[in-house]
């Protein structure tokens, strides 16, 4: 009798543990609301929790030909906040752009080095160039003023 026991054992521990996990897949995916709402039109007794705002809803108005005149939709439509940081600080390509001041931003800017696009005077305005280094700059010192340190640029 031992010698018939440790003979299927084994196989049968197999089968059955195969035939138990089918099953649990089977009932569990049966029973799923998110499969049942493949297959029916809505689930029966199941209600999805509506979507929660908090805040304001932000519409995006689309990328734009017109930089405009805000410092912000600017440095981040010109597509600067990509290399050098969404605050300038530099980031993984670019590198750190505070306390530069307007001749060799624009200097930088119009020759496009090191892998930056040029940009012409019709894409970015002397004047859009001398506002964003304002702004860059406030940022700068925002940061200085909330972390007590001052940069060495």
């Amino acid at each position: 009798m031992t010698n018939q026991l440790s003979r299927w054992g084994a196989p049968l521990t197999y089968v059955s543990t195969v035939v138990l996990v089918a099953a649990m897949l089977i009932s569990v995916l049966g029973r799923s609301p998110d499969t049942r709402s493949n297959f029916q039109e809505t689930a029966v007794g199941y209600d999805r929790t509506d979507v929660a705002l908090v805040g304001e809803v932000d519409t995006f108005d689309g990328l734009r030909d017109e930089l405009g005149t805000d410092p912000v939709s600017m440095y981040v439509g010109a597509g600067c906040a990509n290399c050098h940081g969404l605050s300038g600080e530099g980031g993984v390509v670019g590198p750190d752009i505070w306390g530069k001041n307007a001749e060799d931003m624009l200097e930088a800017i119009r020759d496009g080095d090191h892998g930056m696009p040029a940009f012409d005077e019709q894409r970015l305005t002397d004047v859009q160039v001398e506002a964003l280094v304002a702004y860059l700059n406030e940022l700068r010192e925002e940061e200085e003023s909330m972390t007590g340190t001052t940069s060495g640029s």
